[in-house]
């Protein structure tokens, strides 16, 4: 079974960046970013991390 990819990165309405990753198939935002680039570097590592794990996110954490 696998989760949805990571989503683009986007800047919500307090000024700060996030994407959103799926982990068992169930939105969540991945943290606060300052920056656009910030948040891009991290939705690409959790994107690496999870077409490594198979598709899924498995255990993963990302630090900012």
């Amino acid at each position: 079974m696998s989760d949805p990819m990571p989503s683009l990165s986007f800047q919500k309405a307090n000024g700060k960046w996030t994407f959103y990753a799926y982990p068992k198939g169930v939105q969540e935002e991945a943290g606060e970013y300052s920056d656009k680039e910030t948040a891009e570097q991290a939705s690409i590592k959790v994107w690496r991390m999870w077409e490594a794990n198979g598709f899924t996110y498995g255990p993963i954490s990302v630090i900012d």
